[in-house]
């Protein structure tokens, strides 16, 4: 029974049993085999029961094939070295029962596992199933097909080796019948309470969610996230730098983000894709050339190349047709079924059983992308019946990059976004995708400056769209939270806190720069959302970060003006002000201007005045125009009468020296104490800082209180109202990074705002009140107490 076959172990195994027996006799225990085994895993190495060892081979092959199905190098035989990624995936594969791996397509996550898999250092049974093979009606189904005796639960419950695993590969394939059997699968591991069992799934950023709302449903509240990302430049250089027509690509900056995908670049070495680019003199070149002459790699040179281009489509038609798993192979004409094989020869496709599907899931995406490339004038209707359909996504977001990249205008991409227009959710999201393709389009500068007029017309909806894309769609989770957060807070830190994608942020960057008084005028907060992001990511010399910048300092400028003329914001400005101080380090005299505006340390500027004053003749002419147009209102109205309440309060009192002149924004005061965004001022004006920091901290003039007695503590000691600021802790506000990194502003900082506190509370304990009456004086001093003078 025991797996190694030594005596030592079957006497400790006999020695165990009859312990569980003595243990269960007295209680009327009982054991059955799956209990048993269960008890026994944490301890012994068993050989498998005779009645689940030949299903148990039946699986583990089907597994092994798909895993050599994976391919692991790229080319002919060029393997990345990806040790370090592989030794730290492995680390947390091993120290985790269920580990969620979220990398993009052709990221190489699959390949990494099948490699740490395959080494057989961690694992001694594998159960790697495709979403394909798992799309049958009932475990029953899915036993009769793998030609097993017993349902695969079953053999999960009564398995008595250590060291299994269970692989869920591209969990974004799964849907429907498919996703219930993985489900099932996955519940039957969590009942063995990952004894001897630890569970991988790997899906794309997308599906991230749905993954683990399925682990939710399995009953798995919390999962290890891994995040992998696609190998770096130089590890792709190191390894063809025996091939100076890839490098040559590979040193085009628009083609990196495409070739640093390892499935792209495979097919793209096996196509001797290279020849046809690497001598090429044009400015950029698209990632949709690069896919369409991959497409002509496979639809060969012989007379069956129309008919190989027709049957790929028909796959990728069909396959987007459902939800999740292959093409059965009974839709394919049975004419087509010698060339099938042909293809899956060729690596294109695989054929497991009755379901057929492409080698990789960007291939589907591509074949889509080539039935919309061939509706020709019907795309847009074909586009709008597809579309709600998670599989087409990427190909419809493909087939308008095309249209920006190959085309010599945008006349083409505006043509098929005015037929998609409308208000419908379809619309919607296929307008949103097309504004995808812009962004993520090798000449997107290029492109964004043809279709600027567009995005600014019906008060600039297209580019609030635009923008809320590029925060999104073009970014990626802030790695360096996720061992800051508790496990039940990491979805909503992934959402929160990201990190903008350069190569595709920059591009927009430039045109919103070059076009920063429209943006302010038409999307002012969500433009400041996207320069703040850029300047509180990205390091110090960044591309983008002068560009983000300049824009940030129109955005205040127009938020000043826009004040000016009477809009209030209720705080949603801070991200305006946390744009312009994030700015400090490019543009030190500019941010220091206008911070000491905002603070109410100087005047306003003049481009404010000159708005309030045209805002006031507006509202003249506003209110004359309505008392011509209704004479008989206005001779009716009534002043409201006088209060009979006497003003009881006092002079108003001079600012203070080291306070503003005027009230400040609560927005800017946010933005000072709520954020880090002061800490770029900190640095290149640590005096100026120190203004800012003390004008947001001490209160505005105000009338005083004769009676000390209606005022809050605040008020009383002549602070601004810090909201958020309770409970006092030392981490909060600029004061901490302020001694840190200017020690001796930092210092003279706090000691004038304890100084002028100090002073205010010694002006209300000197503070004495007195009344005169018949019957004498009567004095009141700052104790609350009071006495009678006669006299």
């Amino acid at each position: 029974m025991v797996l190694d076959g030594s005596q030592d172990e079957g006497a400790k195994l006999w020695s165990r049993l009859l312990q569980l027996a003595a243990e269960n006799r007295g209680t009327g225990g009982y054991f059955d085999l799956p209990k048993l085994v269960r008890t026994l895993r944490p301890d012994f190495e068993l050989r498998d029961y005779p009645d689940f060892e030949a299903d148990w081979k039946r699986i583990e092959s089907v597994a092994a094939e798909n895993m050599k199905a994976v391919r692991t190098f790229i080319g002919m035989d060029i393997q990345l070295a990806r040790d370090g990624e592989k030794a730290a995936l492995g680390a947390e594969i091993q120290g985790h029962n269920i580990t969620l791996i979220v990398g993009e397509s052709g990221s190489g996550k699959t390949a990494l596992v099948s490699q740490i898999i395959a080494s057989g250092e961690i694992f001694k049974r594998t159960l790697w199933l495709g979403a394909g093979q798992l799309s049958q009606t009932s475990q029953t189904e899915l036993a009769h097909a793998f030609n097993l005796r017993h349902t695969i639960p079953e053999l999960i419950a009564n398995s008595s080796l250590q060291g299994g695993v269970l692989v869920i590969d591209g969990f974004e394939q799964f849907e429907g019948d498919g996703r219930r059997r993985a489900l099932e699968l996955i519940r039957a591991v969590k009942e063995e309470g990952f004894v001897g069992w630890k569970l991988i799934i790997s899906c794309q950023p997308q599906s991230r969610e749905s993954a683990q709302d399925a682990l939710i449903e399995a009953g798995i509240p919390e999962a290890n996230i891994v995040w992998f990302e696609k190998p770096k430049l130089e590890e792709v250089l190191n390894a063809v730098q025996h091939l100076p027509g890839i490098r040559t690509l590979l040193l085009r900056s628009e083609l990196q983000p495409i070739l640093r995908n390892l499935v792209l670049l495979d097919w793209v070495l096996r196509a001797e894709v290279s020849q046809r680019f690497s001598a090429s003199s044009r400015p950029w070149i698209g990632e949709t050339e690069l896919i369409e002459c991959i497409w002509e790699r496979w639809m060969g040179e012989s007379g069956m190349r129309i008919a190989r281009d027709s049957l790929l489509r028909t796959l990728g038609q069909r396959e987007g047709e459902k939800l999740s798993g292959g093409v059965h192979v009974d839709s394919i004409p049975q004419d087509q079924l010698t060339l099938l094989g042909t293809l899956a020869q060729e690596g294109l496709i695989r054929a497991n059983g009755p379901s057929v599907q492409f080698s990789h899931d960007l291939m589907g995406d591509w074949a889509r992308f080539r039935i919309l490339v061939f509706a020709e004038s019907k795309a847009a209707q074909k586009i709008q019946a597809m579309v709600h359909i998670p599989r087409w996504g990427r190909a419809i977001r493909l087939y308008a990059q095309s249209l920006a990249e190959q085309g010599k205008g945008l006349d083409r991409w505006k043509s098929a976004t005015a037929q998609l227009a409308g208000d419908d959710p379809e619309a919607q999201l296929a307008g949103d995708l097309f504004l995808d393709g812009l962004l993520f389009a090798a000449n997107s500068g290029t492109l964004l400056e043809l279709v600027w007029p567009d995005l600014i017309t019906d008060k600039g909806q297209i580019l609030h769209r635009l923008l809320k894309r590029l925060l999104h769609v073009a970014s990626l989770p802030d790695s360096r939270l996720r061992g800051l957060v508790e496990p039940k807070d990491a979805e909503q830190s992934e959402v929160w806190f990201r990190i903008p994608h350069p190569l595709y942020w920059y591009p927009a960057l430039r045109v919103l720069s070059q076009h920063s008084q429209d943006v302010a005028q038409h999307a002012l907060l969500q433009a400041a959302e996207v320069c703040a992001l850029w300047l509180r990511t990205m390091p110090d010399g960044m591309p983008g970060r002068r560009e983000a910048s300049l824009l940030a300092l129109e955005l205040a400028k127009e938020t000043q003006g826009r004040i000016a003329e009477g809009v209030h914001f209720g705080g949603k400005d801070r991200i305006v002000y946390e744009a312009l101080l994030s700015a400090a380090k490019e543009f030190p005299e500019d941010v220091t201007q206008i911070a000491l505006e905002l603070c109410a340390r100087r005047d306003e500027p003049e481009h404010a005045v000159q708005r309030w004053i045209e805002a006031q003749k507006r509202e003249a002419r506003m209110r004359e125009d309505w008392r011509k147009q209704h004479p008989e209102e206005n001779r009716i109205r009534r002043r409201p009468p006088p209060s009979l309440l006497s003003d009881t309060k006092g002079p108003m009192r001079p600012p203070a020296a080291d306070g503003p002149l005027r009230k400040v924004s609560d927005g800017f005061r946010s933005a000072v104490l709520k954020t880090a965004a002061l800490n770029g001022l900190i640095t290149v004006r640590p005096d100026v800082a120190t203004e800012v920091l003390l004008a947001v901290c001490i209160d505005e003039p105000k009338p005083s209180d004769p009676y000390n007695d209606r005022l809050s503590p605040l008020e009383t000691l002549g602070l601004a109202d810090w909201q958020g600021g309770y409970p006092a802790i030392y981490w909060k506000g600029s004061f901490l990074k302020f001694l840190q990194d200017a020690p001796r502003q930092g210092l003279d900082a706090i000691i004038r705002l304890v100084n002028y506190a100090t002073r205010r509370w010694l002006e209300i304990a000197a503070a004495r009140i007195s009344m005169k009456s018949s019957a004498g004086s009567m004095v009141w001093s700052s104790s609350s107490t009071a006495s009678l003078r006669a006299g």
